[in-house]
């Protein structure tokens, strides 16, 4: 488990917007978010160390990434809250 959220913590710091990365280095690092959420999310967020990051770090990221001035780091960065948005809504029972 250590090494998977080393490995999350390390595409979150590369879509982090207040480091001043490239937006090709953006772009690249929302792309590795999207095979994650992809094919892992819903196993990821039954973990709680994991959850935790996601909901903290990657959301955070996310809703800053919506103001930027590219194009298309901000259609990546909806496209990833679209699919975090998916996979927490699956997660609960909703009565």
């Amino acid at each position: 488990m250590p090494c998977v959220r080393d490995v999350l913590r390390f595409f979150i710091s590369i879509i982090n917007p207040k480091d001043r990365n490239d937006t090709r280095v953006i772009c690249i690092g929302l792309d590795f978010v999207t095979v994650m959420l992809e094919c892992g999310g819903k196993s990821l967020v039954d973990i709680k160390s994991l959850r935790v990051l996601m909901q903290d770090g990657l959301c955070h990221h996310l809703l800053a990434l919506l103001k930027h001035e590219s194009i298309d780091v901000f259609g990546r960065s909806l496209r990833k809250c679209f699919l975090f948005n998916q996979i927490i809504i699956s997660n609960y029972n909703w009565r």
